[in-house]
């Protein structure tokens, strides 16, 4: 283990750099880790020696989210990303801190809520994406550029078909 102390701060752009070079984490993960450390964990534990961070800490960490109104599933992307920080710090720094295993537990997300098709319904389904053809750029044909606001984003695209 590391003799002299290191802070979270300090300890953190080693754990971007080590997940970047490394893990070879995808541009969006290392943005997502980013985001969690600039508007949380820096904040409020970034001057926290690592030897010496507690579940003291970690309980009055997990409160302030909580009383900033954030939502279950951002609770559990930041906690997560201290989580993987803390792994990083134990394994690779070798800094004896909080086991993040034992010491910080995730938040129960919700369960989503899945709806199925019918056989029937699929087949259906199916009969129409078979017998429908498509004019517009070659990207909507290929089933690109479908955004995050569902197929009225394919602007300028017909679909011809019998029966929807």
């Amino acid at each position: 283990m590391l003799s002299s102390a290191m802070t979270l701060e300090q300890a953190y752009p080693l754990f971007l750099t080590h997940g970047r070079a490394e893990r070879q984490y995808a541009a969006e993960t290392l943005t997502k880790l980013k985001d969690c450390f600039s508007a949380w964990i820096l904040p409020r534990l970034g001057s926290k020696d690592l030897e010496t961070l507690s579940r003291y800490d970690i309980l009055l960490f997990r409160s302030a989210l909580v009383d900033a109104n954030l939502g279950v599933n951002r609770q559990y992307g930041v906690l997560m990303a201290l989580k993987l920080f803390l792994k990083f710090c134990r394994q690779v720094l070798r800094i004896d801190c909080l086991d993040p295993n034992t010491e910080i537990k995730l938040p129960q997300r919700p369960k989503p809520h899945v709806h199925y098709l019918t056989n029937e319904e699929g087949g259906r389904l199916c009969d129409v994406i078979r017998t429908t053809t498509f004019t517009g750029p070659p990207d909507a044909r290929l089933g690109r550029g479908v955004g995050h606001h569902g197929p009225s984003d394919l602007r300028g695209v017909v679909a011809r078909s019998g029966s929807i």
